[in-house]
């Protein structure tokens, strides 16, 4: 899987996901099988977004085709409900 990174999603990153965290949630989000393995997500900025859980964090991403994601933005989630 293709990523890209929004500005705003690589800021989160530096700013919530600490370095010994940063290759597994890059080599997770390359290793999913198809752009709608996440949920549909209710932000409604972007109708077509979906997000996914990678260990303590949110990963909210746009489909671009089958195989590209583009990466919006990276929430931490450690114990919050859903």
């Amino acid at each position: 899987m293709l990523v890209s990174w929004q500005q705003g999603a690589l800021d989160d990153v530096r700013s919530c996901v600490p370095q010994q965290f940063r290759k597994p949630l890059r080599d997770f989000l390359s290793g999913l099988y198809y752009v709608g393995q996440g949920a549909p997500s209710d932000d409604p900025r972007y109708p077509e977004a979906r997000y996914i859980k990678f260990r303590y964090w949110l990963v909210v991403y746009l489909p671009i085709n089958e195989q590209h994601i583009g990466v919006l933005a990276v929430n931490y989630d450690y114990g919050q409900p859903r």
